[in-house]
């Protein structure tokens, strides 16, 4: 048996965690209207006081609603669980987010034919799951133990809706960004212009942030933000010209 707390009230969980008893959060839209400030924000203090399951429902009707929903108040930490009712829509929307990698429970179940059917799905879940949560879960720790960080970043939860890309991706990324001939700092930058070349904007706000912890300071930003518009026009140029190379470029 495990003990959860019905609840998005802070203090009442503050008081409760020190006894050692609380397995998780339960919330739904009506707690969390009665508390004061951003929900997600809330959502999100929950999950560092409680360290497991917290359960956030979804207010959307419709699949494609809730589906959306779900993907982005998973998004906000690793313990959430999406609470989606179990409607036509919402039996759908517990699929796809499911089968992405995104943990979902079910309520608004008032029959046993209801509970036998949630009951029959959340097997099929788990068995999957069980399968994929041990990939995912050791690249989640290693990528925190790496990078010295309590939680991984939104694209790597998002990538884990399929483990095995999650798994080549970081590996390959741990790999190339590993100390070398070019420093830490060097590589991030160059990710920075290739991601600003791009058009990539999570990817910009990540080495942005992952260059100035290297040690990116403000001058460095600005000059590796001229050479990258620079090199933008001047390629552009070179293809609409169709400049020939120079025969002492050649190698």
């Amino acid at each position: 048996m495990k003990f959860f707390l019905d609840t998005g009230n802070i203090k009442d969980i503050e008081a409760m965690v020190p006894l050692g008893i609380v397995d998780g959060v339960t919330t739904n839209p009506s707690l969390m209207a009665r508390e004061s400030g951003d929900p997600r924000k809330l959502l999100k203090q929950i999950c560092e006081l409680v360290q497991g399951p917290v359960s956030a429902e979804v207010v959307a009707t419709d699949a494609a609603g809730m589906i959306r929903e779900g993907r982005e108040l998973a998004a906000l930490d690793s313990h959430i669980v999406v609470k989606v009712p179990f409607t036509k829509d919402g039996v759908k929307a517990c699929r796809t987010l499911s089968d992405e990698g995104i943990r979902v429970n079910v309520t608004l179940i008032f029959s046993t034919t209801q509970a036998w059917l949630a009951a029959n799905r959340a097997a099929i879940i788990a068995t999957r799951r069980r399968l994929t949560d041990a990939m995912f879960r050791a690249v989640f720790d290693d990528i925190k133990k790496s990078r010295n960080v309590p939680d991984v970043n939104n694209f790597w939860k998002y990538l884990a809706n399929d483990p095995s890309t999650l798994k080549r991706t970081w590996e390959s990324i741990k790999e190339v960004m590993a100390s070398g001939a070019l420093d830490p700092l060097v590589k991030e930058m160059i990710y920075l212009a290739v991601s600003v070349s791009n058009g990539c904007g999570y990817c910009i706000a990540s080495h942005t942030a992952a260059a100035r912890k290297a040690g990116m300071t403000d001058a460095m930003f600005g000059e590796v933000m001229a050479v990258t518009g620079m090199a933008n026009e001047t390629n552009r140029l070179a293809n609409g010209y169709r400049v020939p190379i120079d025969p002492a470029f050649e190698r």
